[in-house]
């Protein structure tokens, strides 16, 4: 009788894994797009970039007047060209800013590179651009 039993449970899994087989199912699926949602991502991507244009850190190494700030972004861009440089004018001085940085750790590496050669150098926090 044993033997009855283990022959049933062998034809058993035979049968199991060729009906397994024999109806597995291909097709594809399509997915629809609500054009709202797509609204929505792009809106949200607008967003997050604008905020990222907004809140960053900079460093200021001078304010003053227009030569000076000329004569200080030059002499910048050569020591350190891999950060972008800005004259931004505020009435009634002109401001030498470098880098964009989204993290103040980062900022404050650049600085600690800057302050050797520039020491009036600081950090501006992302509210006080």
């Amino acid at each position: 009788m044993t033997n009855f039993k283990i022959k049933i449970k062998i034809i058993f899994i035979f049968i199991t894994i060729c009906n397994s087989a024999i109806y597995s199912q291909e097709g594809s699926v399509l997915i629809k797009k609500d054009s709202t949602l797509i609204k929505v991502v792009k809106l949200r991507n607008q967003v997050n970039s604008e905020t990222y244009e907004k809140d960053f850190y900079s460093i200021q190494l001078y304010y003053g007047n227009l030569e000076t700030a000329n004569k200080i972004e030059e002499d910048f861009s050569k020591n350190f060209s891999e950060l972008e440089t800005k004259i931004i004018f505020e009435t009634p001085n002109y401001k030498v800013r470098v880098g964009r940085f989204k993290k103040i750790l980062e900022a404050q590496q650049e600085l600690e590179k800057i302050k050797k050669v520039y020491s009036s150098a600081f950090i501006l926090m992302p509210n006080n651009l």
